[in-house]
């Protein structure tokens, strides 16, 4: 996983920028795994509780959060952003079912 990221990295920046942005990101996950931070990461609760779902990154674990960091990182979208996306749709949302695939 590291290697891989590494090399690609390293092809486009060159070895010393690329150990540098490895050390920095190894560093981010190690300060966002304390448990000050990983309260942080809980978000907007009361919606999750009130609408039964999860959007928050509180609950991702320690791999996909490494993963994240050389990737992709999880970003749940703010609830009053998708009210807006919603509210911007021509439909009637009683004449259809919303289905979350998880995919950003």
């Amino acid at each position: 996983m590291l290697r891989g990221w590494w090399r690609e990295q390293a092809r486009e920046k060159g070895a010393w920028n690329a150990t540098s942005l490895l050390v920095r990101n190894l560093w981010d996950f190690v300060r966002d795994s304390t448990p000050e931070r990983r309260r942080q990461r809980y978000g907007d609760m009361e919606y999750d509780w009130e609408n039964r779902v999860n959007t928050t990154s509180g609950t991702v674990g320690w791999r996909a959060r490494l993963l994240g960091l050389f990737y992709s990182p999880y970003q749940p979208t703010e609830p009053t952003l998708f009210r807006e996306m919603m509210a911007s749709l021509p439909i009637e949302f009683d004449q259809f079912t919303f289905v979350d695939l998880g995919s950003g």
